[in-house]
């Protein structure tokens, strides 16, 4: 029988020999080859470039935005408080006084951070379909349920539950993309998931004030309603998301044989794990010794920190400064769409350069540069100036450092743990930016915008020696045969 025309067996097109030449991989240092962990090698297989981008952009509109438009209700519906604050909400459930507001901001991280590791064991067994459906779903009824609290205990409450079924998302959305991907593609697609849902929170401020119409309807506040239409939002999100969303390529349904062995045969060839290796608690747990992973970690909290600080403060902020609560509300939304952008244009050409590291010192530098703005510049217009720095720097760096860890790592146990220590030192991120910015510092939040500006600093320094480190044991390994990197001959840390 004759070949398919896109598959032709036995050859190598010029783009498989490019890919195969421009190969960056990955290794547990010191590993020797015959300790080595490897997968049968597929079939050598052939796939013209019209197939091949064909099949890639199937993936894109199947997965990445779905994903991008349940992180962003994510988003929303996790720092939202900011937003029901200046609405209102302040002064119906007296959160002014003391730390209160400050309270319930950190009540959600807790669990947040706990349930981490438990919901990616549930992923294994329920699949990313059906658990990712189910999370959405879940926290689209906690964020409904906000909008009917009559105290700010019962808030506090309504934040732990939202922090512990928020949990299991991220994570699960960050494993899921990087099974579908080569490692040199990781970031673009991480970047579109953010951009999609960075570009929507930020439109979140803007249907804030358009919410603000809605008070006294029906005798609710307008606070109230933010929390109501936001969570029926999710919640039918989450049922979308069971219908569209995908699983792992393996066990994929909406692409024919050819399209599969395709993905998993370019994904062999870039870190031979396409094929899942099992899940337990053992296998989590392994990698924990790896004390890179723990940089990653801490690097990812460096960008979560000022995000989730902005997100809360800055139309507090913005308040603080003279703008009414209309304005307040408006002029919160630009800064996101700009982050969108900025995130987009860094990750394609980290990508496309194959350079990780400048574009993660350069974001981090932004992010610092904008950090010292809003905290002595003497006018309103050039703090709001700083907060584009700010929020472009922070969220373009969540995916770079993201797509970093991932991209050092091999076996979906492994990069599960990557992904959920990650993901939880975000969610320490987002604990520091609630006790940082306190309400005593109101509307300056000077000690918040230093201690912030102070893990810039940090991230920069860990990326230079996490680059300077991987560089030599790549060039280690390219002259000794028997070193190996994460157990798979010929995988090279990415720079």
């Amino acid at each position: 029988m004759e070949a398919p025309q896109h598959l032709a067996p036995h050859t190598r097109t010029e783009s498989h020999l490019q890919d195969d030449e421009k190969l960056d991989v990955q290794h547990v240092e010191g590993t020797k080859a015959s300790d080595v962990e490897s997968q049968p090698a597929s079939e050598d297989r052939v796939y013209d470039a019209a197939f091949q981008r064909r099949t890639i952009l199937k993936i894109d509109l199947r997965l990445l935005i779905i994903l991008g438009l349940c992180y962003s209700v994510c988003l929303i519906d996790r720092s939202n408080l900011g937003a029901a604050r200046t609405l209102g909400m302040n002064v119906a459930l007296r959160l002014g006084i003391g730390e209160r507001f400050s309270i319930a901001l950190l009540a959600f991280f807790p669990p947040y951070i706990l349930m981490e590791l438990p919901s990616m064991l549930v992923l294994a067994k329920l699949g990313a379909r059906i658990w990712i459906s189910c999370i959405v779903v879940s926290f689209g009824a906690v964020t409904l349920g906000m909008g009917y609290v009559k105290n700010w205990q019962q808030l506090v409450v309504l934040r732990v539950l939202l922090g512990a079924t928020e949990a299991g998302f991220f994570p699960a959305a960050a494993f899921l993309i990087s099974t579908w991907y080569t490692r040199r593609e990781m970031q673009t697609r991480l970047a579109i998931f953010y951009l999609t849902s960075i570009g929507l929170a930020g439109l979140a401020y803007v249907m804030g004030y358009g919410i603000l119409t809605l008070g006294g309807t029906h005798g609710i506040p307008s606070w109230r309603w933010l929390f109501i239409i936001y969570g029926a939002a999710t919640i039918g999100l989450g049922l979308i998301a069971f219908i569209v969303l995908i699983d792992v390529p393996e066990q994929s349904k909406f692409l024919t044989e050819e399209q599969k062995a395709f993905v998993i045969d370019r994904v062999n060839r870039d870190r031979g794990d396409a094929v899942a290796d099992k899940i337990t608690v053992a296998s989590l747990s392994k990698p924990l010794k790896d004390w890179k992973i723990w940089s990653y970690a801490f690097l990812f909290l460096t960008a979560t920190t000022p995000s989730y600080a902005l997100s809360y403060f800055l139309p507090v902020i913005l308040n603080g400064q003279g703008y009414d609560v209309k304005m307040s509300l408006s002029l919160s939304c630009p800064p996101y769409i700009c982050a969108a952008i900025f995130t987009l244009i860094s990750a394609t050409l980290s990508d496309r350069q194959q350079n990780r590291a400048r574009y993660m010192l350069i974001n981090s530098l932004v992010t610092f540069v904008g950090l010292m703005i809003v905290a002595y510049a003497p006018k309103a217009g050039v703090k709001y100036f700083g907060a584009f720095l700010i929020i472009s720097g922070g969220q373009a760096n969540g995916p770079a450092f993201l797509s970093y860890g991932q991209a050092q790592v091999r076996m979906h146990s492994k990069r599960s743990i990557t992904s959920v220590l990650m993901v939880s030192f975000g969610g320490v991120g987002g604990i520091l930016a609630s006790v940082t910015y306190r309400e005593a510092d109101y509307p300056t939040y000077d000690v918040g915008l230093w201690f912030t500006a102070a893990l810039q600093l940090v991230a920069i320094v860990i990326i230079l020696f996490l680059d300077r480190h991987l560089k030599k044991l790549n060039k280690k390994a390219d002259e000794d045969p028997q070193f190996l990197i994460e157990n798979y001959p010929g995988f090279r840390y990415s720079r």
